[in-house]
């Protein structure tokens, strides 16, 4: 009972700061964010991505300017998705609205897909990423490197012992490092606020917060750590740059 209460009365605060703060686009933000700290959404309704080989393409959608075609390595940690899920789904997308569709609309239309906050959505590009399969934060990961899914259970392929990919509870046996752990600590701490938030659902997909959509379920989302080694791939259009316009991409 006490549980319910404490829940109960974070849901109420957090209601009344929504509505009676945020409009538009920031309001539809702030109430997935809201959800998803409570934990209303579940596990993936949708097999989520598995990554295997030795190499795979990712992507972010960003407002970060540093990517150069020479990169070597990340200079940050980084939220992304594996191409093509995300190329496939805008392209529909731009094909079915071409008649009156926007930038400014495409643009936010990602970005509720990616659950990312619409502030200064029109300087995002994307950016495609060469990224070595390497599992971060299990087992025994070669160094602060590599790849992981921002869940319960941080891995990234199958799983070899038939346990449910993204499971609701952490398995205390599980080889999952401490500093996973202590990772999912304090990001659950910074997305659940409605200052600067995000809204994530720690099930290994992005919180999709556009109102039209049928459900929440967005695509599924990985990090990759600082320092693990990269190739910046130039864009299809213009080989000087890697930052590719959604209009690009989704083309």
């Amino acid at each position: 009972m006490k549980s319910y209460g404490r829940q109960a009365l974070l849901f109420f605060i957090l209601f009344l700061a929504t509505f009676s703060v945020f409009a538009g686009d920031s309001q539809d933000y702030n109430l997935a964010v809201t959800r998803a700290a409570l934990h209303v959404l579940g596990q993936s309704p949708q097999p989520l991505q598995l990554l295997k080989g030795t190499y795979v393409n990712m992507v972010v959608f960003t407002t970060f300017s540093g990517y150069k075609l020479t990169d070597k390595a990340l200079t940050g940690t980084i939220w992304v998705t594996v191409e093509p899920e995300i190329k496939k789904l805008c392209a529909e997308y731009v094909a079915k609205n071409k008649a009156y569709l926007t930038t400014h609309q495409l643009n936010i239309w990602i970005a509720q897909l990616l659950g990312v906050s619409a502030n200064k959505v029109d300087k995002r590009r994307f950016v495609v990423l060469r990224i070595p399969v390497i599992q971060a934060y299990y087992g025994t990961p070669a160094k602060d490197i590599g790849i992981f899914r921002p869940c319960a259970d941080p891995r990234i392929g199958p799983h070899a012992d038939g346990s449910p990919i993204c499971p609701e509870r952490m398995n205390p046996h599980a080889a999952i490092a401490a500093d996973y752990k202590t990772w999912f600590i304090n990001t659950s701490m910074a997305a659940y606020t409605l200052n600067g938030g995000m809204p994530w659902t720690a099930y290994g997909y992005t919180y999709n917060w556009n109102p039209q959509a049928s459900q929440a379920y967005g695509i599924s989302e990985f990090v990759i750590l600082k320092n693990t080694p990269v190739r910046v791939l130039a864009n299809p259009f213009n080989a000087t740059t890697a930052y590719i316009s959604a209009a690009q991409y989704c083309s």
